[in-house]
C-alpha cells in the first residue's frame, strides 16, 4: 500500500514505469471521497501537545494536554482554515488529474466515502479492496 506517494500526473508515470521494470503493478487506487468544507472543518479541528506532540481532535487551541505534562494544544499551521483551503486547491490543481490518468491507464479507482468515524472509514476502504 502507498499513501499520498502519487500526487502529479508525471510521478504517476514514473511509479508506472518503475512497477512494469520489476514486472508489477497497481491493483485499485483509493479515492478518499468528502466535501472541501467537510475536509476544513475536520483538518482545522486537529490539535496537538506544544510537548508531547500527543493530537487531539475537536479540542481547542490552549486547552491543557491530557498526558499532564504541562503541554498546552495547539494548532499546526498548516492545520488553519485558510492553509487548508490552500492544500485543496492545490489539490485540484496538481493531484486530481491522477485519478482520470490511472482510469485511463486500466487501474481501477474505488471510490471510499470518507464521512464518519475513523471504523466506518477503515471499514468502507476494506470493502473496497475486498477484504
Amino acid at each position: 500500500m502507498l499513501d499520498g506517494v502519487v500526487r502529479t500526473v508525471p510521478q504517476a508515470e514514473g511509479l508506472a514505469r518503475m512497477l512494469g521494470e520489476l514486472g508489477k503493478k497497481l491493483d485499485a487506487v483509493l479515492y478518499f471521497d468528502i466535501a472541501d468544507d467537510v475536509l476544513v472543518q475536520r483538518l482545522s479541528g486537529r490539535t496537538v501537545c506544544e510537548k508531547c506532540q500527543t493530537p487531539y481532535q475537536g479540542r481547542e487551541p490552549g486547552t491543557p494536554c491530557d498526558k499532564g505534562d504541562g503541554g498546552r494544544l495547539v494548532r499546526r499551521k498548516d492545520d488553519e482554515p485558510e492553509a487548508v483551503r490552500n492544500r485543496l486547491e492545490v489539490y485540484q490543481r496538481d493531484t486530481a488529474p491522477v485519478l482520470a490518468w490511472y482510469r485511463e491507464n486500466g487501474v481501477p479507482v474505488k471510490t471510499v466515502d470518507a464521512v464518519g468515524s475513523v471504523g466506518d472509514v477503515t471499514r468502507r476502504a476494506l470493502e473496497a479492496v475486498g477484504l
